[in-house]
């Protein structure tokens, strides 16, 4: 028998179009590198200057910020500087056991507040002046272990040194050629360097004080210590200044008050214009 052949035949539907309807509003979501979200929300020194109010900032900084997550119950930051924004990034010191520690820290889906207290002066010195970056890292577990973000990185304005003294006598512009010469100025405020307050004069005859000329007397030389006088109550009781510096920390209210330098007669002033700056120090 011979074999037959069987034709199959299928039909193929084309698939309908899909016409969809209005979109939904939109929603943005985050994938962070971390479950903890850190935000820096104050930054105030001990006498209220405030960063975000443009203020420079003295001393012990205290810097606030927000930790937030829905999945984490704890956490453990990094506070960390540097001198440029791509620069390397070193750990703040805390000022004792002031502020919060940085391990470990509590966590809301509200945002937790925490404080922490830079020690600048140990960390930039007690005559820093200048600008500095600031930056947190949150992780999501205590301990400096799990995942991590970063804060955003503030810009700040660190102003350490010592306020320049001004010096009120001679205020004629001259010394009388028969008295023995006093130069005034007052007491700044030491600003971070708040104790054993130390101060040079120098006198030249060039006001860029470089010359062959130049005099220059410190209190904390042995030789040049009993030069210098400080009023010690306010009214005109003058000491000398001691060894070990005015202790601004023990007194504050010794800010302000005058200091009295009085020339050895040993150095003698040749006749001619002199130039006169002082400075105010603290002890390292």
């Amino acid at each position: 028998m011979a074999e037959t052949s069987q034709t199959i035949t299928t039909s193929i539907k084309s698939a309908k179009a899909v016409v969809y309807g209005i979109v939904s509003n939109s929603v943005s979501l985050e994938v962070p590198q971390g479950n903890v979200k850190v935000t820096i929300t104050a930054i105030v020194d001990d006498d209220a200057n405030n960063h975000f109010a443009g203020a420079s900032l003295v001393g012990d900084v205290t810097v606030t910020y927000s930790l937030t997550s829905y999945e984490s119950t704890a956490a453990s930051i990094d506070i960390e500087y540097a001198a440029s924004y791509g620069g390397t990034y070193s750990n703040c010191s805390r000022q004792g056991a002031e502020g919060d520690a940085k391990t470990p820290l509590t966590v809301d889906q509200g945002g937790e507040s925490h404080t922490f207290v830079w020690d600048t002066g140990t960390d930039l010195g007690k005559y820093f002046k200048g600008s500095i970056y600031l930056k947190i890292k949150a992780y999501d577990k205590v301990n400096y272990n799990g995942d991590f973000n970063l804060s955003q990185t503030i810009l700040l304005s660190i102003d350490n040194a010592p306020a320049a003294p001004t010096i009120s006598q001679p205020a004629t512009g001259k010394f009388d050629k028969d008295q023995t010469p006093e130069i005034i100025f007052d007491i700044p405020n030491p600003q971070a360097g708040n104790n054993n307050l130390h101060f040079k004069v120098e006198m030249d005859t060039s006001s860029a004080f470089g010359s062959s000329n130049l005099k220059l007397w410190e209190s904390r030389n042995s030789q040049h210590r009993e030069c210098f006088y400080y009023d010690s109550d306010g009214v005109g009781t003058y000491l000398i200044i001691p060894e070990a510096g005015i202790d601004i920390a023990g007194d504050p209210t010794l800010i302000g008050n005058n200091i009295k330098f009085i020339p050895p007669t040993s150095d003698a002033l040749s006749k001619g214009i002199w130039y006169i700056r002082a400075t105010a120090g603290d002890v390292l």
